[in-house]
């Protein structure tokens, strides 16, 4: 008896762990703002399923930066040359941040953009972290396969809230983000 509740004890203290294991920190490093996590990594999931992405890869760090233009939200930040090396992230502005600018879902929604472009890219450098990357596939914003999945993205968060006018929105947004900034 006491064999088998020391071993129900083992398997208790190891559910936490092998449950977090699957989990990242979805914080923005230099702001307090709280995402939704549960939905964070089911728009990442779904990312991993999209796009085939291999175990192992971690998703960049989100970093706040305040010096961005005021008129974007967050860009995948990463860099293509030798001479000029930063540290792969999502830089996220203090626009993005505030909350009349960007509902929660949009929010969740942006990164998962965001995620998608860090996706193609390690998709074309074969899933390799690396100092700099070589861009093979270009234009993302209009490219096919990247609007199949920031729609599909889209249809997760419409899954967990079932809010139809963000789901009409967002797939708006896939198709301005081409139109405004093909590259």
């Amino acid at each position: 008896m006491r064999r088998c509740l020391a071993l129900l004890f083992l398997c208790l203290l190891a559910l936490p762990l092998s449950a977090s294991a699957n989990s990242h920190e979805w914080k923005i490093k230099g702001s307090s703002y709280q995402m939704d996590i549960v939905l964070m990594e089911r728009v990442w999931a779904r990312l991993v399923k999209e796009m085939n992405i291999p175990v192992g890869i971690e998703p960049p760090p989100m970093i706040f930066d305040s010096s961005y233009p005021s008129d974007v939200n967050m860009a995948f930040v990463y860099s293509i040359m030798p001479e000029y090396i930063v540290p792969s992230h999502i830089a996220v502005s203090p626009r993005a941040i505030n909350k009349k600018n960007l509902s929660a879902d949009h929010f969740i929604w942006g990164i998962g953009h965001e995620l998608t472009h860090f996706a193609f890219v390690m998709r074309d450098n074969g899933w390799k972290y690396a100092p700099y990357y070589v861009e093979k596939t270009k234009h993302h914003h209009c490219n096919r396969e990247f609007q199949r999945i920031t729609k599909a993205l889209a249809d997760e968060i419409w899954d967990a809230h079932h809010d139809d006018t963000m789901r009409a929105f967002l797939y708006g947004e896939v198709i301005l983000v081409c139109e405004y900034s093909p590259d």
